[in-house]
């Protein structure tokens, strides 16, 4: 195998003139196919060896595993990444009739009643009978394409296991049609979609633009794929709904991991997906659940775990100059807010030693991020947290970078200069004991 500094295709940039571009959800934590192609081609596994990523996100280890013939295995925490990760898995066999099995199912949902729960999620941004009209789509996907999911009654693993490839691309149709229509509710933030203050100010579209930028949305999928390669056999590459921090696999089962975990700079990824996870028809209740449990949320309840000893120095001594900081909360909600962050990501790492096989490679995507001039050095903290537990590391590489929150509000540019992180590539392996 050859050490990460052999690296050279930056972990999070891509370009439009790549076929690699060939993602049919704009997810903002998303890191490039191109280096997915670099690390595996790196780890040079071996026919049979399975790669996990326990943070999958939209799935690009996963589908560029599934393209390059290695058996892989992704999970995430989220059900609607679970969906959009599902779908690129999509074969080509069936791209001549994804256009008329999309008017078919338009037909289809003309038919349904136009009942909708009163607690529907997606009359945030509808007004009712538009909400109707969105969510009977949903439903007769389900109906013809996922027996038995039902997302408005459980997101089980079982049943997310069992949606297949097709029915996964659309719903991430209607997840786009949504995001589409929703354009209105868009901030600078691109992990936020807002809510309407007056109920009068929600969406009302009719039908035939309900299905005209369904079918466009299908068609734009379509299209993006057509410089791409693609496998026909997905059956060697697994994706489920799985936390990081207590995964279902096997003690030593794993020979490499490629992912990148979230990053500590407190973005809300189920708000990132709430539409998505509205087209689902989450309950609110299990909305909120997710939020609460993802790694890196902002969301802070109850008491959180103690600073250890087994994080590491730079870790605890970060915290402690959070902890120290004069500004207002730094000692209550930001400190709570990374010791929590610190203790998924520990609990995280435990895991990919416990499921890693004996001197497997374990390679993962983190960037530094700052708390007013207290630099946190997560590539570090992952080192040594990593040492800890079992992860020994070997090189690392790093690749500044401009792509973090703090540059994209157009207005707070004009008062300070543009920010620059630090994304770095760490390999660790897996202790020989």
């Amino acid at each position: 195998m050859k050490p990460a500094r052999a690296f050279t295709a930056s972990p999070k940039r891509r370009t439009t003139r790549s076929p690699e571009f060939s993602d049919w959800f704009d997810y903002y934590a998303g890191y490039s196919p191109r280096f997915v192609t670099d690390v595996l081609d790196s780890l040079q596994l071996r026919a049979g060896q399975r790669v996990l990523d326990p943070w999958n996100g939209a799935g690009t280890t996963t589908f560029v595993a599934s393209q390059r013939g290695v058996v892989a295995t992704g999970f995430d925490i989220n059900p609607a990444m679970v969906v959009v990760a599902k779908a690129r898995l999509l074969g080509g066999e069936v791209k001549q009739s994804l256009k008329s099995l999309a008017k078919e199912l338009l037909a289809d949902s003309a038919r349904l009643s136009d009942r909708l729960d009163v607690d529907d999620p997606l009359r945030v941004w509808f007004y009712p009978a538009a909400a109707s009209r969105l969510r009977s789509i949903e439903r007769t996907i389900c109906r013809a394409l996922a027996d038995q999911f039902d997302a408005r009654k459980s997101c089980s693993p079982k049943a997310l296991e069992n949606l297949s490839s097709l029915a996964a691309f659309y719903y991430v149709a209607a997840f786009r049609t949504a995001r589409r229509l929703l354009k209105p509710f868009r901030t600078t933030n691109p992990t936020w979609t807002s809510v309407p203050k007056e109920q009068s100010a929600r969406l009302r579209p009719t039908r035939e633009v309900l299905e005209a930028n369904f079918l466009a949305e299908v068609d734009s999928m379509i299209k993006s794929r057509e410089s791409t390669s693609l496998t026909e056999d997905h059956s060697a590459v697994d994706v489920g709904l799985g936390d990081a921090r207590r995964l279902p696999l096997q003690d030593a089962s794993i020979d490499a991991v490629v992912a990148s975990p979230p990053y500590c700079t407190r973005i809300d990824y189920a708000v990132a997906t709430r539409a998505e996870l509205a087209v689902l028809g989450l309950p609110i209740e299990s909305y909120n659940a997710i939020r609460a449990s993802s790694m890196g949320t902002p969301v802070v309840r109850g008491t959180v775990a103690r600073p250890a000893v087994e994080w590491g120095s730079t870790c605890t001594n970060f915290l402690a100059s959070v902890a120290r900081h004069p500004s207002k909360a730094s000692a209550g909600y930001y400190h709570k807010n990374h010791v929590r962050y610190f203790a998924c990501l520990h609990e995280s790492l435990t895991e990919l030693a416990r499921v890693l096989k004996p001197t497997a490679p374990c390679v993962l995507v983190v960037q530094d991020s700052n708390y007013k001039e207290h630099r946190n050095d997560l590539a570090q903290i992952v080192s040594e947290m990593g040492l800890n537990v079992g992860l020994e590391p070997v090189s690392r590489v790093d690749f500044p970078t401009t792509k973090v929150l703090a540059n994209i509000h157009r207005t707070a540019n004009r008062y300070r200069p543009i920010t620059c992180a630090v994304e770095s590539a760490i390999w660790l392996r897996r202790s020989a004991d």
